[in-house]
């Protein structure tokens, strides 16, 4: 299947206030005016920087090999970890996700920083982060709904640099993309440009399942999608 690129409008992945201000460790019952009124101010503001854009490619089962921790996928092997691997053991099939702000989002926290102005640009950042996550949820659901048209179950989403897959399997992992899908370029340390980007993949199957991230069993302690999966569940 060819690889399928779209725009995200803001209003599926607009963040809510009090979920950025949590993740701040503010505190859901936060009575700081200030910090309530900057962040509803920034959420508004980041929808005229934000170009989010996300896409998905499904590779078919006659390509793929799971075996001791490692996927086999169009002769390219990645070092999965147990934690991932063991959930998609049962997989016929996988999705390759990614999703991004683009670069002008990236420069607009910047700007904040370089003129000495860290809290608002921690607020900003922080919205960016909830904000892809949102269109990795998006993007992960039309896989889903694309999945169960044809009686397929998937499994959550697990990206490089997360749950023991090194980062700098993401050169494979591009490599199997169209040159600059979404507009993501890579450095040469595997970090994605722009930075408000994610990248995953999913497993699809009959006898897959959708089931709570292991975070238990991860060393991961300052971990972003820890701490989202955490606010989701209180």
């Amino acid at each position: 299947m060819s690889a399928v690129e779209l725009k995200i409008d803001f209003d599926k992945v607009r963040p809510a206030t009090n979920t950025i201000i949590e993740c701040m460790g503010y505190g859901s019952n936060s009575n700081q005016e200030l910090v309530l009124s900057n962040t509803e101010e920034l959420i508004k503001e980041s929808e005229n920087h934000a170009k989010v854009i996300g896409g998905y490619k499904l590779f078919e089962d006659n390509s793929i090999k799971i075996e001791s921790g490692k996927l086999e996928l169009i002769k390219i092997s990645f070092h999965l970890d147990k934690i991932i691997a063991k959930q998609l053991t049962k997989c016929t099939s996988i999705a390759f996700i990614v999703v991004t702000l683009g670069k002008k989002y990236d420069d607009w926290i910047n700007q904040y920083f370089k003129r000495g102005d860290p809290f608002h640009g921690y607020i900003a950042d922080t919205i960016g982060s909830e904000m892809v996550e949102n269109a990795a949820d998006y993007i992960e659901s039309l896989v889903e709904n694309e999945t169960k048209k044809i009686n397929l179950n998937s499994t959550n989403r697990y990206s490089p640099g997360y749950c023991g897959w090194n980062v700098s399997e993401q050169h494979k992992f591009f490599s199997l993309l169209p040159q600059k899908f979404c507009g993501i370029e890579l450095s040469d340390s595997a970090l994605m440009n722009p930075v408000k980007s994610v990248s995953a993949i999913i497993g699809i199957g009959k006898d897959c399942e959708k089931k709570d991230y292991q975070c238990s069993l991860c060393s991961m302690e300052n971990c972003y999608k820890r701490n989202r999966q955490e606010n989701i569940n209180n």
